[in-house]
């Protein structure tokens, strides 16, 4: 199907816009665009009120933005809109009706608008009557694009790789779009930078190649043609001119998508469109908070577990944000797409290098792709525990050849020290934040090896040393291994899962993973093991290991033969700190 384009050649709202209307290469319609001298400040009072509504706040803005309250409602910008739009002018109608056409013929769902002029990247354009009630997504483009040579080819893979930068946090949660990417996604490598610098940033992009970028943060966009900003960190902001060539770079080496879910993007936006990349989803204006994580939550649903199309997941999460207009005011206005129509629009599917569905579903039935990673030759920390740990794990860590993990080898290393706990008359406080980390081990100079850590108010405490480099050729480097079980451990003790360390099967192969309840389902799986492993072995050796163990216990469910092992991680991490002394 052929999409509709307009391209605003000039004009200003006293005047009106000549403008040209494309359909493939054998339709082309000169027009004009009626004058609307009213319609920017019909915007910028809806402006005012938005900001100063009832109830605004946690924007994902830099800093706040002045404004002054007035009664203008969103139904006055959308007739003005629809005023405007509906024109009977003659040098607009025959364009209007040729649009209306196509849209009744061809199941049209994309109009694309090529220009320049910064107030038409601001107007709703989805307001307009015939595009809501036709569900069609307006997508912004420059007057000029180009199509990048020598950009790299991607081919089928197991994974889609995201950068995630999560900038400074100040009074939001950017957690929250963390665990949706990480939930939400099937069959990708997610690589989070947490409020990072301007060089970490830099050579990420470099070294290496990204299918989608990803910010969640502080940003703002002082209008006009200045380019826009966004917060890193809570010392640093950065514009895209700033990382124009790593961005150039990562473009051609196949970055896709770029998604800002932060405030008042639109000048962050115009400025990745001039490096021509393929598609851009950011905000128009200041959003809340709880905005910005639903419309995440729904646009990835929509997206990646339904692979529609990247338009129609946008308009979807729109659709949704409508439903929460009652307390989240003009929630649904804010998304915006951004495309270069040189370059194909992505989808999921084509971000895993599959180019049809038949191929895409015949792919999916070789292969059941497990969001996970085996566990190798682990070390456990604190060498104060290590003999005990040989006598009383070692047998469950070499069962079958397979290395188990992590979180459950913590608490069995803490359990053997605790019935000599001698607790100060002082209360035990919990440790309210308790985080997961990947660094280096710091014992040698010379071979740093990459190493899980809990990091409390008390203190750093190692948990994994990821030392074997038997899965390199598949990718998971020791480094990315600890980093992605770091995650994982965040993510579950964050969402309040911890409570329970189950076995399980996900897609027919045996998991260990956590769960709220006792009886309960996989909610955050940890790691996968080998098919041929048996989980029921490896759980009856963990009883063992957990017998006498003095925070929570062991209850077996005996029609199943599924364990469930209660998990109290803060005070498990209080006896380390007592351990440790």
């Amino acid at each position: 199907m052929n999409k509709l384009a307009i391209k605003v050649v000039s004009g200003d709202f006293e005047r009106g816009f000549p403008i040209i209307l494309r359909q493939g290469e054998n339709l082309e319609i000169e027009g004009n665009l009626p004058a609307a001298p009213n319609l920017p400040q019909d915007y910028e009072t809806w402006k005012s009120n938005y900001h100063n509504h009832p109830g605004i706040h946690h924007f994902r803005a830099i800093k706040p933005i002045p404004v002054q309250v007035t009664n203008y409602s969103h139904s006055d910008l959308k007739n003005s809109i629809n005023t405007w739009l509906n024109s009977a002018e003659p040098e607009f109608r025959p364009l209007r009706d040729k649009i209306l056409a196509s849209i009744a013929q061809n199941d049209q769902k994309e109009i694309i608008l090529q220009t320049e002029d910064v107030w038409f990247w601001h107007i709703p354009w989805h307001l307009w009557d015939v595009l809501e009630e036709n569900k069609i997504e307006v997508i912004l483009s420059a007057s000029q694009y180009e199509k990048l040579p020598q950009v790299r080819k991607i081919k089928p893979k197991d994974e889609v790789k995201i950068l995630v930068i999560l900038g400074d946090s100040t009074n939001i949660d950017v957690k929250s779009d963390l665990l949706l990417l990480q939930n939400q996604l099937p069959h990708a490598y997610i690589q989070p930078l947490l409020q990072p610098s301007k060089e970490q940033l830099r050579n990420k992009l470099w070294e290496q190649e990204w299918d989608i970028l990803f910010f969640a943060g502080h940003s703002y966009s002082q209008g006009g043609n200045v380019p826009g900003e966004f917060q890193i960190n809570p010392q640093e902001k950065l514009t895209i001119e700033e990382l124009k060539h790593g961005l150039e770079n990562a473009i051609k080496n196949g970055l896709q998508l770029a998604i800002f879910n932060s405030c008042d993007c639109i000048g962050l936006a115009r400025e990745l469109v001039k490096l021509q990349l393929p598609a851009t989803i950011v905000m128009r204006e200041p959003v809340l908070d709880i905005v910005a994580q639903k419309f995440l939550e729904h646009f990835l649903k929509a997206f990646a577990k339904r692979d529609k199309t990247l338009s129609a997941s946008v308009r979807e999460a729109r659709e949704r944000l409508r439903e929460i207009e009652d307390k989240y005011f003009c929630a649904s206005m804010l998304p915006l797409i951004c495309h270069n129509p040189a370059t194909e629009m992505p989808t999921w599917r084509s971000l895993l290098g599959h180019s049809n569905q038949v191929e895409y579903n015949q792919e999916q039935g070789k292969k059941q792709i497990i969001q996970s990673t085996q566990i190798d030759n682990i070390e456990f920390l604190p060498t104060t525990f290590k003999a005990n740990l040989k006598a009383n794990f070692w047998s469950v860590a070499n069962l079958s050849g397979v290395i188990i993990t992590c979180l459950l080898s913590f608490l069995s290393l803490i359990s053997l020290k605790a019935n000599q706990i001698q607790y100060k008359d002082t209360p035990i406080k919990s440790n309210s934040e308790v985080k997961f980390i990947c660094a280096d081990d710091g014992e040698s100079s010379s071979y740093q090896v990459p190493t899980t850590y809990a990091s409390t108010p008390e203190g750093k405490f190692p948990i994994i040393r990821w030392e074997t480099n038997y899965l390199n050729s598949s990718g998971w480097i020791p480094q990315r291994r600890c980093e992605e079980i770091s995650l994982r451990l965040q993510s579950a003790y964050d969402n309040g899962s911890m409570k329970f360390i189950t076995n399980g099967k996900i897609n027919d192969q045996p998991v260990i993973c956590t769960t709220r309840e006792y009886g309960g389902e996989c909610a955050d799986l940890l790691f996968t093991l080998r098919p041929e492993d048996d989980t029921i072995a490896i759980a009856e050796q963990l009883a063992d290991t957990f017998k006498g163990r003095a925070v929570g216990g062991l209850r077996q469910s005996s029609s199943d033969r599924q364990y469930y092992i209660e998990v109290n991680i803060d005070q498990l991490l209080i006896e380390a700190q007592f351990a440790r002394e």
